[in-house]
């Protein structure tokens, strides 16, 4: 189960999680004009799916929605909501394939309702089945929010999909444990780890081998015909660096060299280095882009130590993580501490 979805910041998206919150909002007397304040989105545009929504623009509606909403666990009330029947072509697919293999393959290429936010993978380890979110940039309190929706989202829909039960095994999240962990523990029931390297739910992979309830081979190659078109009706928007970057987020400890990128985007590395220079910008640059804000979003959201934090970006000596983020930042990493637990004058 390699990723092979292209998600970008500067993609649009389909308004069906934004429909969701609106709706949980609205239980609370909250109307669409407030949640939408700043968007220049109308109301009427959240019932039809022919309307895309911005990354920016999502990222102030959940903001909004943060501030607006009175109980603590969003993310977890609109996951429970969502159904694979309201996801339109990509929905019908997921439905039709034979088994779970199949749909977590399905979603690394086609899993649009939410590219602008995070980056959608899947893997095996051993036993262990682990899908992960990468989100494209650091989105502060946004965090807890974006990795509930998808993670409650994938403990709705699988026992949907294969009609019986689906376990958890463990559940790893990058931030602390919030206010609310009883509300994980109630809805995700399995270990929760906290201040984890890396956003992850970790489920035994013989679960990959149930076969669906509504698998149907001949639907399922026509849906999946219809997604790679819409992807490709979407491909003009994506943007290259941002996409570059979701690449360099997989392996965040050892970044592939501009070859290899420039074969995973079926292009010379040639003509690579002419379209980033096109944009002012060099290979280089955007790994040490993806590095600083790896780093900044470690040492303000984690505990790591710094020595840490310099192995987690790829960095085997720290005096050499330490000068190289003074370039990027123009602070010593102490500087984006929240607290005065390490003391870093370099």
């Amino acid at each position: 189960m390699q990723p092979q979805k292209r998600s970008v910041e500067h993609a649009s998206l389909p308004t069906q999680v934004v429909s969701i919150i609106a709706d949980v909002l609205k239980e609370h007397g909250i109307s669409d004009n407030l949640l939408l304040e700043g968007t220049t989105l109308m109301p009427s545009a959240l019932r039809h799916q022919t309307t895309y929504v911005r990354y920016e623009q999502l990222l102030r509606i959940l903001e909004n929605a943060l501030n607006l909403y009175p109980k603590p666990g969003l993310g977890l009330e609109v996951g429970r909501r969502e159904h694979v029947a309201s996801w339109g072509l990509l929905g019908f697919a997921v439905m039709t394939v034979a088994d779970l293999r199949a749909v977590l393959e399905i979603g690394n290429r086609y899993y649009l309702s939410g590219p602008a936010l995070y980056d959608l993978h899947s893997y095996i380890e051993g036993n262990d089945s682990i899908i992960q979110v990468v989100t494209p940039r650091p989105i502060g309190r946004l965090l807890p929010v974006v990795v509930e929706e998808l993670f409650a989202t994938v403990c709705t829909v699988f026992p949907e999909l294969i009609g019986e039960p689906f376990r958890v095994k463990e559940l790893q999240v990058t931030y602390d444990r919030p206010a609310y962990s009883h509300l994980y523990d109630e809805f995700f029931q399995c270990p929760v780890r906290y201040n984890a390297p890396a956003n992850h739910l970790v489920f035994d992979s013989a679960y990959l081998d149930k076969p669906l309830v509504n698998a149907n081979p001949v639907s399922a190659l026509l849906s999946q015909q219809l997604c790679e078109q819409a992807l490709q009706n979407h491909a003009h928007e994506a943007d290259l660096c941002h996409t570059i970057k979701l690449i360099l987020l997989r392996k965040p400890d050892r970044f592939p060299n501009m070859e290899a990128v420039a074969d995973e985007l079926q292009m010379s590395p040639r003509t690579l280095r002419r379209r980033l220079s096109a944009e002012e910008t060099s290979y280089q640059t955007l790994v040490d882009e993806v590095r600083r804000d790896l780093a900044i979003g470690y040492l303000r959201d984690t505990r790591l130590s710094l020595a840490e934090v310099a192995e987690r970006i790829g960095f085997t000596e720290y005096g050499n993580f330490r000068k190289a983020f003074r370039r990027w930042t123009g602070h010593a990493p102490s500087h984006y501490r929240n607290d005065d637990t390490v003391e870093d004058r370099g």
